[in-house]
């Protein structure tokens, strides 16, 4: 069976099925104290975030020797530049001198050097010091051991990736089973389009989580993605290391016409790209990087949502448009009411959040039972655990219960 008529097979019996299938778990309730307690959230912070694969931005974005951009990463300051030789490299944007920034603003062009704007130590785009102002005034500074300090960047696609920490797995072998399934699209020719975000009153997890189910589809998006989308036809994939993915079924029934007649565009459209496999325009995918990245399929391209964590309580979602290459000149027209169609989607997901953080920081009941259609958060939280699980209480662990479930 290829891989459209397998997916239309799944999304008909997610539609016929009348319960839960009978091998999968009962899960316990998930701890909402994970949500709100201190010492977990430093935990994650001290095990998780520097021990992942982050997003960092996209090849686009540095056309040019000398292009730089500044991803908004909380954990660290990060810089990716492209070199002579046409690589991008990742440093922290931090001068060996004193710590003050290399590169400015969140992205530019190198003329020649990344000069620290404290005291003008100069850099060569692979990072080596190449410049001291009065280095008659240091005893015995040793320039060559005082270039920036490198990260190690991984591609996929033209998607960049940065690792705080040189202990972290290789990102092909890490993110295999998303790489098999989904680098057709990802390998396509795309466009930086736009960047914006939104900061919530909420844990990160809490906002990350929202975006990991459909069961919210038609309460909270009942007039923007409801009407074009069947929630029942929803099949779900887990993959190793807390990676998921879902496919939700478009209603075929509605002609391009109505739908036009209905709004300019509707954000569950799906570009005409030659060679673009049937079953993502008939379901399109929203595969999930662990630990807080989702790249949706939507018109034109890829909407790239991250979720960092700002505090216990305090969360960024970036949303970074890519589109398929379109050729010369400015992005089509269309493009503004695509993203604008994208914001509203984010609106409606964050009305609910701030409210949601305070009412678990206030709940007595402890803990949330998970439907069979959130399992994408069980298995997040699972992989978190593996991270932070010596320096928490076992009342907050989350066992790997849906192995069975998981397809390499």
């Amino acid at each position: 069976m290829d891989l459209t008529n397998d997916v239309i097979d799944r999304l008909e019996k997610e539609n016929e099925r009348s319960g839960v299938p009978h091998d999968y778990p009962k899960l316990p309730d998930l701890q909402l104290a994970r949500y709100y307690d201190q010492d977990y959230y430093d935990a994650e912070l001290a095990t998780l975030w520097r021990h992942s694969w982050l997003f960092a931005g996209h090849d686009s974005e540095l056309p040019d020797v000398g292009s730089y951009i500044v991803p908004d990463i909380p954990f660290a300051p990060v810089l990716l530049v492209r070199g002579k030789d046409g690589e991008v490299r990742a440093f922290l944007n931090a001068c060996r001198h004193r710590g003050a920034p290399v590169a400015a603003g969140c992205a530019g062009q190198v003329k020649r050097h990344l000069v620290c704007g404290f005291h003008s130590w100069a850099y060569d785009l692979q990072g080596n010091l190449v410049g001291v102002t009065e280095k008659r005034d240091f005893t015995e500074l040793q320039i060559s051991e005082r270039g920036l300090t490198e990260l190690r960047c991984a591609r996929w696609g033209g998607f960049l990736f940065v690792a705080l920490d040189d202990d972290v797995p290789d990102f092909e072998e890490w993110n295999h089973a998303l790489i098999s399934r989904h680098s057709d699209i990802v390998c396509a020719d795309l466009r930086f389009v736009h960047r914006n975000h939104v900061d919530v009153d909420a844990n990160w997890k809490v906002v990350t989580e929202a975006f990991l189910e459909t069961y919210h589809l038609k309460t909270v998006h009942r007039t923007s993605a409801a009407p074009y989308l069947l929630p029942r036809q929803t099949v779900v994939e887990l993959y190793p290391h807390g990676h998921s993915n879902n496919y939700v079924r478009r209603k075929t029934e509605l002609s391009d016409e109505s739908l036009r007649s209905r709004q300019q565009f509707h954000p569950t459209d799906v570009p005409n790209v030659p060679g673009l496999p049937e079953y993502y325009k008939l379901a399109p995918p929203a595969p999930s990087l662990f630990p807080n990245v989702m790249m949706p399929l939507s018109a034109g391209g890829f909407p790239v949502i991250t979720f960092w964590p700002l505090g216990l309580r305090r969360t960024r979602i970036e949303v970074a448009h890519y589109g398929f290459n379109w050729g010369e000149g400015d992005a089509p027209a269309g493009w503004s009411s695509k993203i604008a169609a994208f914001d509203q989607l984010i609106r409606e997901d964050v009305e609910n959040l701030a409210p949601m953080q305070r009412s678990i920081d206030a709940a007595a009941h402890g803990g949330a039972p998970l439907s069979y259609q959130e399992r994408r958060l069980w298995h997040l939280n699972a992989e978190i655990d593996r991270f932070v699980r010596d320096r928490v209480p076992p009342a907050l662990h989350v066992d790997d219960l849906l192995a069975d479930f998981v397809v390499d």
